[in-house]
């Protein structure tokens, strides 16, 4: 029997949570592999046994793409297949979940419901982030997405600093609490000065440890990972916008 629209919401949403789960099984896997100078992972019980319990949720009409390649790469298990496991395999698997049953009358109101559900966490999205991240994001080209949020937030403080640069040297010469710098808060308390500071040392995080990497070709962040980035950026993003000059 088919499912009913509200079935199939939440078997994708399951589907894509697992194959998260399994997304960072490779990555922690072929880490472990590099760190360790192995050629392979001897032991697959584990990872067959994760790939073998999303295979028995598939319906017997979905064959996704790439399904078959993540089985093979799961049996050689050397470093480059758990590499090919999560950036190239589980990203097709997932837009084969996402596609199936789409289209046709039967469909067409399950599509309005879940825009609307899906809808509620790129609200979450600054406007900005939204119109550049997103279409990345949903072209699946996470890590170019994530990157471009933290991109975002540089052009903005360059603008409402009129202050040229990059990076640390621009955060740091932007946000203080000294006089004429901008700051997070007014900073007339304690309190004030910790949110003002620490919201500091976020871009400061955000800018070496996601742009920086991912400028230099690392992928190394899940799906999910890359969307709570582009989250966190929205917030920052919020935040810069309310600056002001400190007195």
């Amino acid at each position: 029997m088919p499912m009913t629209p509200e079935q199939l919401r939440r078997w994708r949403a399951d589907m894509i949570s697992r194959l998260d789960t399994l997304a960072h099984m490779a990555r922690v896997t072929r880490q472990h592999l590099e760190n360790h100078d192995l050629r392979e992972l001897e032991d697959r019980t584990e990872f067959r046994g994760a790939w073998r319990r999303i295979v028995e949720l598939f319906p017997e009409d979905f064959t996704p793409a790439r399904g078959s390649d993540l089985a093979r790469h799961i049996g050689f298990a050397q470093p480059h297949d758990f590499f090919d496991i999560e950036f190239q395999d589980i990203p097709a698997v997932q837009g084969s979940v996402q596609n199936y049953r789409r289209g046709g009358e039967e469909n067409a109101i399950f599509a309005q419901e879940e825009f609307e559900i899906d809808f509620e966490p790129f609200q979450l999205l600054h406007p900005l982030i939204r119109d550049t991240s997103l279409p990345q994001f949903n072209d699946q080209n996470y890590s170019i997405a994530a990157r471009s949020a933290v991109e975002v937030i540089m052009d903005e403080v360059r603008r409402i600093s009129g202050q040229d640069g990059d990076g640390h040297r621009l955060i740091n010469d932007v946000f203080g609490a000294g006089a004429g710098n901008l700051a997070f808060s007014p900073c007339s308390t304690e309190s004030e000065i910790s949110v003002s500071g620490g919201l500091k040392d976020m871009l400061l995080g955000i800018f070496r440890g996601i742009r920086n990497p991912l400028a230099h070709g690392w992928n190394g962040f899940t799906r999910i990972e890359c969307f709570q980035i582009m989250v966190a950026c929205s917030f920052l993003l919020a935040r810069i916008e309310l600056v002001e000059p400190h007195e």
